[in-house]
Protein backbone atom coordinates (compact mmCIF):
# COMPACT_ATOMS: atom_id res chain seq x y z
CA UNK A 1 0.00 0.00 0.00
CA UNK A 2 1.15 3.47 -0.76
CA UNK A 3 1.27 6.15 1.20
CA UNK A 4 2.29 8.77 -0.85
CA UNK A 5 1.33 9.40 -4.29
CA UNK A 6 3.77 9.49 -6.92
CA UNK A 7 4.57 13.39 -7.24
CA UNK A 8 6.85 14.65 -9.46
CA UNK A 9 9.89 14.28 -6.81
CA UNK A 10 9.37 10.23 -7.37
CA UNK A 11 9.46 10.13 -10.63
CA UNK A 12 12.53 8.81 -12.51
CA UNK A 13 14.76 11.27 -13.25
CA UNK A 14 16.00 11.61 -16.59
CA UNK A 15 19.52 12.21 -17.93
CA UNK A 16 19.33 15.66 -16.55
CA UNK A 17 18.28 14.69 -13.20
CA UNK A 18 15.01 16.31 -13.19
CA UNK A 19 11.64 14.45 -13.76
CA UNK A 20 9.95 13.67 -17.20
CA UNK A 21 7.84 16.54 -17.01
CA UNK A 22 10.51 18.90 -17.43
CA UNK A 23 11.81 19.04 -21.30
CA UNK A 24 14.86 21.05 -20.72
CA UNK A 25 15.77 23.04 -24.12
CA UNK A 26 19.35 23.19 -25.30
CA UNK A 27 19.44 27.01 -25.41
CA UNK A 28 23.18 27.15 -25.34
CA UNK A 29 23.56 24.79 -28.67
CA UNK A 30 24.33 26.61 -31.36
CA UNK A 31 22.54 26.01 -34.72
CA UNK A 32 23.98 23.32 -37.17
CA UNK A 33 25.99 24.69 -39.78
CA UNK A 34 24.89 24.16 -43.35
CA UNK A 35 25.95 22.60 -46.14
CA UNK A 36 26.84 26.23 -48.12
CA UNK A 37 28.39 27.78 -44.84
CA UNK A 38 30.76 23.98 -44.14
CA UNK A 39 32.06 24.70 -48.04
CA UNK A 40 32.77 28.33 -47.08
CA UNK A 41 34.46 27.36 -44.04
CA UNK A 42 36.43 24.68 -45.86
CA UNK A 43 37.64 27.22 -48.78
CA UNK A 44 38.59 29.72 -45.87
CA UNK A 45 40.61 26.79 -44.57
CA UNK A 46 42.14 26.06 -47.52
CA UNK A 47 43.43 29.74 -48.74
CA UNK A 48 44.70 30.14 -45.11
CA UNK A 49 46.09 26.86 -45.12
CA UNK A 50 47.92 27.80 -48.81
CA UNK A 51 49.67 30.74 -47.40
CA UNK A 52 51.52 28.06 -44.81
CA UNK A 53 54.64 26.07 -45.60
CA UNK A 54 54.18 22.49 -44.46
CA UNK A 55 57.10 21.92 -42.01
CA UNK A 56 56.83 18.27 -40.62
CA UNK A 57 58.67 18.10 -37.27
CA UNK A 58 61.67 15.39 -36.76
CA UNK A 59 59.53 12.29 -36.56
CA UNK A 60 57.26 13.27 -39.35
CA UNK A 61 60.12 14.02 -41.61
CA UNK A 62 61.96 10.54 -40.88
CA UNK A 63 58.65 8.97 -42.11
CA UNK A 64 58.62 11.02 -45.43
CA UNK A 65 62.13 10.45 -45.75
CA UNK A 66 61.88 6.77 -45.55
CA UNK A 67 58.68 6.69 -47.75
CA UNK A 68 60.75 8.46 -50.32
CA UNK A 69 62.99 5.87 -50.67
CA UNK A 70 60.88 3.07 -50.65
CA UNK A 71 58.95 4.90 -52.81
CA UNK A 72 61.91 4.86 -55.51
CA UNK A 73 62.91 1.51 -54.76
CA UNK A 74 59.74 -0.04 -55.99
CA UNK A 75 59.68 2.74 -59.03
CA UNK A 76 63.53 0.82 -59.85
CA UNK A 77 61.75 -2.92 -59.48
CA UNK A 78 58.80 -2.20 -61.70
CA UNK A 79 61.00 -0.43 -64.25
CA UNK A 80 63.30 -3.57 -63.89
CA UNK A 81 60.44 -6.17 -64.07
CA UNK A 82 58.91 -4.29 -67.17
CA UNK A 83 62.06 -4.52 -68.75
CA UNK A 84 62.72 -8.27 -67.83
CA UNK A 85 59.22 -8.59 -69.43
CA UNK A 86 59.35 -7.23 -72.37
CA UNK A 87 62.55 -8.83 -73.09
CA UNK A 88 61.47 -12.22 -72.39
CA UNK A 89 58.54 -11.40 -74.58
CA UNK A 90 60.70 -10.23 -77.32
CA UNK A 91 62.91 -13.67 -77.02
CA UNK A 92 59.55 -15.83 -76.51
CA UNK A 93 57.81 -14.34 -79.90
CA UNK A 94 61.44 -14.56 -81.54
CA UNK A 95 61.81 -18.14 -80.70
CA UNK A 96 57.73 -18.72 -82.02
CA UNK A 97 58.11 -16.45 -85.14
CA UNK A 98 55.09 -14.45 -83.99
CA UNK A 99 54.54 -11.43 -85.73
CA UNK A 100 54.95 -8.09 -83.40
CA UNK A 101 52.12 -6.26 -82.70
Amino acid sequence: SKSAPASAKSRPKGRDGRGSGSRRSNANSQPRETSAQARARRQQDRERRQGEKFVPDQQTNRYLVRADRITKQLQRCRERDNALKRSSLTRFSDAMDLPDH
